[in-house]
């Protein structure tokens, strides 16, 4: 899992091209842990971006 912070003013929600997982992110300052394999692609969304070390997988 890899930490990411949402930096956008409203809420979004994605859903991860490759594990089909919804993401919601529910205003400015939310951390959720996003799997690996969806990160590198939410991570192009200009609103959000990793932060600290990854979460530990499960």
């Amino acid at each position: 899992m890899v930490l990411v912070e949402y930096t956008g003013r409203t809420s979004l929600v994605l859903r991860g091209p490759v594990t089909g997982r919804t993401y919601r992110f529910r205003g400015e300052g939310m951390v959720l842990a996003v799997d690996r394999r969806d990160a590198a692609h939410l991570e192009r969304v200009p609103a959000l971006r990793p932060i600290g070390p990854p979460a530990a997988d499960p």
